[in-house]
Order: C-alpha cells, then structure tokens, then sequence
C-alpha cells in the first residue's frame, strides 16, 4: 500500500538526531518538521514538473483540488463572513489510494456517521466565521482562504505548528437542550495534520440576508408587509384561535413550542412529544412563563425578547397555535450565544421560526400537532 506512517519518519529522523554523536540535539518540532518536508517530497511533490502543493506563507502546503473559472471570482475581504465546509485527518495514516486519513474534525454528516460520532442535535451544515486572523479555525485555514475564491476546493497539508486550534472551531453536544455543531473526536496534539476545506459562499452583510429573508417569509407564506410585522422584523400568524381569552404579558403561561432554523428547518428544540419523536429527540420540559417578567428558562431562552413582544400584540389567546418568525436581533444575535450565558449554540446570524400553543399554566392538556 503506497502511504508511510509520519510516526516511522519521526522515528528515523528522531534516532538520527540523537545517535550522530556530532551532531546537537534538535527540538521536536525541528524533527517534526524535518521528517513533514521529507514527507512532502516522497509522496505529494515527487514530480518537479507537476508540483500539485504550493507552500503557504507561514507553513504547509496548499493543493488545488477544485475550481471553476467558468463563473465570476467572488473573494473573501478581511472582515466579511463565509461559509465553509471542512474535514481534519492525520497526516500520519493517509492513505494515497483512498485519499482518506483518520478523521478528527468535519462539517459533513456522512464523516460523522462513519465515525460513529453523528448525533441529531448536531447540525451538519457550512459554518459561518469571519475571515480574519482569530481564533475559530487553524491560521492556516484563515491563510488559505485568502487565496480562494467562492466554489473552491482544497486540501492543505499542515505541521503540528500551523494547526493548532485554540477555541471555537466546531461545537459539539450531546445534551438535549441545545443544537452543536459537532461529531468530531479529540484533535491530538504534536502532529501533522490534513484539512480539506472548501469556501461554499462569501457573505458580505449576514445582518441584512437575514433582514430580507424573514421579510420575504411573512410576504410569501403569510402575505404579510412590513407593515404588518409585530415590530421590525418580527412577524407573526395566527393559525387557530379557540377562545376570547386572551394571554396578556402579565399572565401565567405554559407555551408548548416547536423552534427552529428558518433557513432550513433545523429543529433547534421543542417540548411536544410528538414532533421530538419524529425528529429523534427528547421532548424539554413544561414549565411556568411570565412575558413580562423577561426572565429565562429552559422552553424560552431561544427567544425570549421575541416572545414577549408577540404577548405585547393583546391578540394572542388561551388555547390559539401562533406561528412567528424573528430575526437573531431577538433571538441569538450576532455570537450564536444565548444572552444569558456564553455558550455558543447555534450559528451567528440566524432567524429562526416558531410554532407554540399558548395553555394556561397548570392545565395539563398536553395539546400536539403533527410536524409538518
């Protein structure tokens, strides 16, 4: 089989470096680095004139392995957001033939269910970041990006110095009470590293993509104009009214919910048996809430600003299923976070959309609609 374990080169040029008795001792990563470059050379640029890897400025390699110059160059600048999709495998047991290495960190569903690692609650989509020189991916990946266009693919080839992450790459959960962005395992330490990545989209304005979206939502599915809207970008739709009674911001409240991402449908939470079970989840919990009182808990915390101000309209009633849609200006914002806490839970710049039933709280009707 055409692959060499990086650890056997590391081996060599380890026991190389401290058995030449004139020879200095070098550091780990002079070793590393050394046997990472003869590593290159044997099975990646073994043609002078077909040199597929490129070096990066700071370290690595860089190989072009899709783009399209059919369509327009759209560039990230510093400071927009992208999109991209990316998998992490160790250099160390890459096979050449299957083009696949052990896999510590991915974007994609189907890595995560060959891992053993994908989970419901985590949602396997491109991740949005800025493109500057932060802390959410390797550097090198931040380089890379520098040099694509939107719709390009490549695979870089990074020592240990050049990959290493210090907070913020991916999120992953197994909790029921949040969304991760997850199905990875523990990246090690001290090796070289293999990452494809591909840059999906450039995303200039996040804020106003999703400004426009919720307003096209509540004019094609609701036939709603911006004057109809709750308060800027958020507007609502009544589905089914049984009672007068209306669920004032002062009121006791059970509110039986279904959340989710409007760009795709993610299901970010919910506390009715039925669309959990459907969506493999586990149903959150019934419990008290106050409009008013703003605070948090664990049915709300989604959007709790925007539930609210839909209590503030005197239009909801005891017993109605209301559906709205907000922008993250009231929901997760700008961080992906949850106010009350600094746990990222969802991607930055994400409306989401809302299915509840309003219940007076105490009743214990468990009132359920099938998911559509």
């Amino acid at each position: 089989m055409r692959y060499l374990k990086l650890a056997a080169l590391l081996f060599v040029a380890g026991f190389t470096a401290v058995s030449c008795g004139e020879r200095e001792s070098v550091s780990y990563t002079e070793t590393e680095l050394e046997s990472f470059e003869a590593w290159m050379a044997k099975y990646i640029n073994t043609d002078p004139a077909d040199k597929v890897a490129t070096e990066l400025p700071y370290g690595g390699y860089i190989q072009w392995l899709h783009t399209d110059n059919t369509v327009a160059e759209i560039r990230p600048e510093w400071g927009d957001y992208v999109e991209i999709n990316y998998r992490g495998m160790l250099l160390s047991d890459w096979d050449h033939e299957l083009e696949r290495g052990s896999i510590f960190m991915t974007r994609w569903e189907e890595d995560a269910e060959r891992l053993g690692t994908f989970n419901y609650y985590c949602h396997y989509v491109p991740q949005l970041i800025i493109h500057n020189l932060n802390n959410y991916i390797m550097p090198s990946m931040q380089q890379a990006l520098q040099l694509m266009k939107q719709g390009d693919v490549v695979r870089l080839y990074l020592p240990s110095d050049q990959s290493s992450v210090v907070s913020g790459l991916t999120f992953d959960t197994s909790s029921n009470s949040n969304t991760g962005y997850g199905g990875n395992t523990t990246q090690p330490t001290l090796v070289p590293v293999i990452v494809e990545m591909e840059l999906v989209r450039v995303v200039e304005q996040p804020q106003t993509d999703e400004e426009r979206f919720v307003i096209e939502y509540a004019a094609t599915e609701w036939g709603q104009t911006v004057a109809d809207s709750v308060r800027q970008y958020i507007f609502m739709n009544i589905e089914e009214e049984t009672s007068t009674d209306i669920a004032g911001p002062d009121s006791s409240l059970t509110v039986y919910y279904a959340a989710r991402l409007a760009y795709d449908g993610f299901l970010l939470g919910t506390n009715i048996d039925s669309i959990a079970e459907k969506n493999n989840r586990t149903a959150s919990t019934y419990v008290s809430y106050t409009p008013s009182s703003g605070s948090d808990n664990s049915d709300t915390y989604l959007a709790v600003q925007a539930l609210s101000e839909i209590f503030e309209t005197g239009e909801v009633t005891y017993g109605s299923w209301v559906e709205f849609i907000t922008t993250s200006m009231f929901a997760f914002g700008s961080t992906g976070q949850d106010p009350a806490s600094t746990t990222t839970e969802i991607l930055p710049y994400q409306p989401l959309i809302y299915t509840i039933y309003i219940d007076k709280y105490g009743d214990d009707d468990d009132e359920e609609e099938d998911d559509e």
